[in-house]
């Protein structure tokens, strides 16, 4: 779509300004600085130094990845009776 992953989140985010906000959900966020804190997470992964990983990368054969998500609304689910939430990542190297 041609779109920049990271500025397509943050014109997504729920700004101070809108608190309190109400979900289509039954959650309600009274306080929080989401803009904030994404650009404190793309700094801690430093996202702007990604291209120069990536060319060492593949300088030296290797791939590398990077993304980005914003969740906080409950995603364990079901709704009203949350279960743990959990991700995982496996790669078969043997396919390599």
């Amino acid at each position: 779509m041609g779109l920049n992953r990271v500025a397509l989140r943050q014109r997504n985010l729920i700004q101070p300004g809108q608190m309190p906000f109400q979900t289509r959900l039954d959650y309600k966020y009274d306080s929080g600085d989401f803009p904030k804190n994404m650009a404190m997470a793309l700094a801690a992964a430093d996202w702007a130094g990604f291209p120069a990983r990536l060319a060492d990368s593949a300088a030296g054969g290797k791939l590398r990845g990077i993304g980005v998500a914003n969740a906080i609304d409950n995603a364990g689910g079901p709704h009203r009776n949350p279960m743990e939430e959990a991700a995982e990542i496996r790669f078969d190297m043997a396919a390599a």
